[in-house]
């Protein structure tokens, strides 16, 4: 055998012994990665509780056919968006996981935090109302979402929290706050959802999907707030001022020639509302300064109840959370360069247009 056809031969076995060791390197490596893989087991133990408590709701009325999803609240009600229910559902029916079928009815609906409350009858003994969470979510935090996206009941999907304190606007143009941003998979008909943690327990309503791997749920805090007042009465009250405001970034402050003060500026105050007489804005002009231009702007609200504000969707969640219709809240302003306090009664938040 010449010493040319020997050599090939020992490469041709190094070659071998090469690719086995990779296959079976690669194969432990890949074992490691999927048995380390986040979330798995606890995905399929949270369904495993969980879905039991989660239904797909038919809704039919004026405006056609819709179909979302929901979860028990308690041993007499479902919560979901207002999306899901429209404004004047004719009938709505629940479907559990076991196909057990329930007509409900509607005890009330808030288009502001997008949430509805449902009633049955009857609950099938494996649904369970599913625990509200105390605190909200860390940012990395493992959430599991189940739905009936498209009409496929029992659906779940998992990703990670990924925001905090998000905003999304309704098709109205009115901004919802307090969100939970989850890059869990979401998708028509999950709307009224659960979106859980790994305890199981409810961190958010799912509402909307925006692009890839971004979806929105209304937070439990949000539902902690409002579901039981639209249990007692019908309907949630939103406090309102009557002000169109912008986020006090660093060029509004250099258009506005002043120094940069974290909060939102009042632009323009609404006439007759309970800003108009104790709030100043910008007179609805645009100001240029070093070739930025930005609205006018006047006051600048700094804080709610001795709440810090940093931009629009924290002054709305601050005043929802701290303000009543009708009861005098106090707010922290600049004015001149000058802070002070002014007190303002807020009316009732009036339909969206």
């Amino acid at each position: 055998m010449s010493l040319g056809r020997q050599t090939r031969q020992r490469r041709r076995g190094l070659l071998v012994i090469a690719i086995i060791l990779l296959v079976i390197n690669g194969g432990l490596l890949a074992g490691v990665m999927l048995d380390s893989a986040p979330g798995g087991d606890v995905t399929a133990a949270v369904y495993a509780d969980a879905a039991p408590s989660v239904v797909t709701i038919y809704v039919t009325g004026q405006d056609g056919q819709r179909q979302g999803s929901g979860w028990v609240y308690d041993d007499a009600h479902i919560v979901t968006n207002q999306h899901v229910t429209g404004d004047d559902p004719e009938r709505i029916f629940v479907r559990f996981q076991g196909d057990e079928w329930s007509e409900a009815t509607l005890v009330g609906a808030d288009v502001y935090t997008d949430l509805a409350v449902l009633r049955i009858d009857t609950l099938p003994a494996t649904a369970a109302p599913l625990p509200l969470a105390g605190a909200p979510p860390s940012i990395g935090e493992h959430s599991i979402a189940i739905g009936s996206p498209e009409g496929t009941k029992q659906t779940v999907t998992a990703g990670v929290i990924s925001g905090l304190n998000r905003s999304n606007t309704a098709p109205t143009d009115f901004l919802v706050t307090d969100m939970i941003q989850t890059e869990a998979s979401l998708n028509n008909g999950d709307s009224g959802g659960p979106l859980l943690d790994a305890d199981g327990r409810v961190v958010g309503v799912v509402r909307a999907t925006f692009g890839e791997n971004i979806g929105y749920a209304v937070s439990a805090a949000t539902v902690t707030e409002v579901v039981p007042v639209l249990i007692d009465q019908g309907a949630y009250l939103h406090p309102y001022l009557g002000v169109q405001t912008i986020p006090m970034t660093p060029p509004v402050a250099i258009a506005n020639d002043r120094p940069y003060q974290s909060g939102v500026g009042v632009v323009e105050t609404i006439p007759e509302t309970p800003a108009a007489g104790a709030l100043l804005g910008g007179g609805g002009e645009s100001v240029t300064r070093d070739g930025i231009t930005r609205p006018a702007v006047g006051d600048v609200i700094i804080a709610v109840a001795d709440r810090p504000v940093q931009d629009n969707e924290r002054l709305g969640t601050l005043l929802r959370r701290h303000g009543q219709p009708g009861e005098p809240i106090t707010l922290t302003i600049i004015r001149d360069g000058t802070e002070r306090t002014v007190e303002i009664t807020p009316a009732v938040r009036p339909p969206p247009s």
